[in-house]
């Protein structure tokens, strides 16, 4: 088990509540209130990239032309003509300053029959250790905007926020805000 030390667990105490916009939670979409809140602590005409550019990546499109944000959207099945259809466990954009981080949750479903779905992992060690992939090529950015949740898979219990933060924290990124929209908690990660 990978229980989140004291400090982290504390932070969900404060948490900024987000706005709650239009999504379907029971689909795998994120509520929009997250990224939007993300998205507001970026510069107009900054560049996001979404390594994981699942069901959610229309409303972030939306949100980031609202906000005149620039995003790069990646995913291995992309499903929306503006995503590239790219591995981001292999490659991302050459110039980004922030990411908005939501990849499959580990035990979940698949979201394609691509064999390098991040899902198929039968492991939570192999799932991290694919992740931190991407998050090294992530860590480039000046922030991130982690979204997971505390559930149970197969009797265990996953901490998956504090799976993505920790993984982000080894490459020097500190956590400056914690979002609530349940079931999922927002992270945000500065340098």
């Amino acid at each position: 088990m990978n229980r989140p030390p004291f400090e982290y667990s504390n932070l969900k105490m404060n948490m900024t509540k987000a706005p709650d916009l239009e999504h379907n939670k029971y689909e795998g979409e994120v509520n929009p209130g997250i990224t939007y809140l993300y998205l507001k602590t970026l510069n107009s005409g900054d560049t996001v990239w979404e390594p994981f550019a699942g069901v959610d990546v229309v409303k972030t499109f939306a949100l980031c032309d609202k906000l005149d944000i620039n995003l790069v959207a990646y995913d291995i099945a992309a499903t929306d003509s503006r995503a590239w259809r790219l591995n981001s466990l292999k490659i991302c954009p050459d110039d980004f300053q922030g990411v908005v981080f939501h990849p499959s949750y580990f035990g979940s479903d698949p979201f394609s029959s691509s064999q390098e779905e991040l899902a198929l992992n039968s492991s939570l060690n192999k799932y991290k250790e694919e992740l931190e992939k991407c998050v090294k090529l992530a860590s480039r950015a000046k922030s991130v905007c982690i979204v997971g949740r505390t559930y149970k898979h197969q009797k265990e219990t996953i901490y998956l926020d504090w799976i993505y933060a920790e993984l982000f924290m080894k490459y020097g990124f500190k956590v400056k805000k914690m979002i609530s929209s349940m079931p999922d908690v927002g992270v945000i990660l500065e340098r």
